[in-house]
C-alpha cells in the first residue's frame, strides 16, 4: 500500500513537470517504435525487398548478409543500393551502387542491378577502396563516358566521319558540290547500279590501301579513269585531314598516287592565254597564272597546308 501510494506521488510528480506536448510526442515515439522496419537477421532477398512499403519520408535498411551494402527506399518508390565509407582523410562518403530490380539482369548503362549483383559489387569497391583506387559515383561516370566516347571513337564508320569533312569542304571550296557528288554516288554507294567496295560501310580505322585501289580499279574499268582519279584525290584530302585530327594515326593510302595507277598529272590548258602578236612570240602573262592559282586553292596540296595551319 505504501508502494502504491508512493508510487501515486511520483506520478503525479511526473505529470507535473511534463506538458501534453511532451507526452504526444512520447506516445508519438512509441508508435514510431512499433512500426518501425527491421531488416532479417539472415539478410535481403528478393522477395523481401519487392514487399518493402514506402513511406512519407526517405529511410535505409542494412543488408545483414552483406556488411556495409544498405538499400535506401525514397517516397516516390525507388530503392537504391547504396554504401557508407570513409576516406582517407576521415570524411564520409555514400556510393550508389545502383538502382534494385528483380526481373531482369543487371544493366550498366541504366544502372539497374539484382541483389546478387549487388553483394558482389560491393566486394569490387571495398577491394578498390583498399587499393586507394576507388573513384566516386560522379568520377566513374564520368570515366564511364570517356570510355563509351573513346570505344565510339574506335567503331566510327569512314562515311560518318567523311561527313564531318564535307562541312569543311563547304567552308574552304568554291565549289564543294563535285565532292559531294563523288562521296554519295562513289564513296557511299548511292549511285544507281553501284557495284563492289563500299568504303563508307568500314570503320574508319579498319580502312586499307587494298579496299581504296579496289574502288579506283572498278572506276576504272568502267571506262571513268578520271572520275577514279578525282576519288583518289578526295580521299587523299579526307585521310590527311583525320590524320592531322587525330582520328587515325597514318594514311592508308598515303603512297597511292597517279602515276601507281598508270595515270599522269592533267595538262593545265591556258584557255585564256592572249594570242601573240607575232608568230613565234610569248604570249602575255597574267591569265594563265591566275588559272593555275585557283586549280592549286583546289589541290590537295593546299588543302593539307589549310588543314595545318587551322
Amino acid at each position: 500500500m505504501f508502494t502504491l501510494n508512493l508510487l501515486g506521488k511520483q506520478m503525479d510528480g511526473w505529470y507535473a513537470t511534463n506538458t501534453p506536448t511532451t507526452l504526444t510526442k512520447i506516445v508519438n515515439q512509441g508508435t514510431i517504435m512499433a512500426k518501425q522496419i527491421i531488416s532479417p537477421k539472415n539478410g535481403f532477398t528478393t522477395t523481401y525487398l519487392n514487399k518493402l512499403k514506402i513511406k512519407e519520408k526517405q529511410f535505409e535498411l542494412k543488408d545483414h548478409a552483406s556488411k556495409g551494402l544498405r538499400i535506401r527506399i525514397s517516397p516516390s518508390g525507388n530503392k537504391t543500393f547504396i554504401w557508407r565509407y570513409m576516406t582517407k582523410d576521415r570524411k564520409s562518403r555514400v556510393y550508389t551502387i545502383g538502382y534494385f530490380v528483380d526481373k531482369y539482369e543487371s544493366d550498366e548503362e541504366t544502372r539497374n542491378i539484382t541483389l546478387s549483383d549487388a553483394r558482389e559489387k560491393l566486394l569490387f569497391l571495398k577491394a578498390q577502396h583498399k587499393a586507394g583506387n576507388l573513384l566516386t559515383a560522379k568520377e566513374q561516370k564520368h570515366v564511364d563516358e570517356e570510355k563509351r566516347e573513346y570505344e565510339n571513337k574506335l567503331n566510327i564508320t569512314l562515311g560518318e566521319k567523311i561527313e564531318d569533312f564535307y562541312k569543311t569542304l563547304e567552308v574552304n571550296r568554291r565549289t564543294p558540290e563535285t565532292a559531294r557528288h563523288i562521296i554519295s554516288a562513289e564513296i557511299l554507294g548511292e549511285r544507281k547500279g553501284f557495284e563492289g567496295i563500299v568504303l563508307g560501310d568500314i570503320v574508319l580505322r579498319e580502312v586499307t590501301s587494298q579496299g581504296v585501289q579496289e574502288l579506283i580499279y572498278n572506276t576504272i574499268n568502267r571506262g571513268t579513269p578520271e572520275l577514279a582519279m578525282s576519288i583518289l584525290t578526295l580521299l587523299k584530302q579526307f585521310f590527311s585531314w583525320c590524320e592531322n585530327g587525330d582520328h587515325i594515326e597514318h594514311s592508308p593510302i598515303d603512297k597511292l598516287n597517279r602515276k601507281y595507277f598508270g595515270s599522269t598529272e592533267p595538262k593545265i590548258e591556258h584557255i585564256f592565254d592572249i594570242a601573240p602578236e607575232e608568230e613565234g612570240g610569248e604570249p602575255i602573262t597574267g591569265l594563265p597564272e591566275i588559272v593555275s592559282f585557283f586549280q592549286y586553292l583546289d589541290s590537295s596540296l593546299c588543302y593539307s597546308i589549310q588543314t595545318r595551319t587551322n
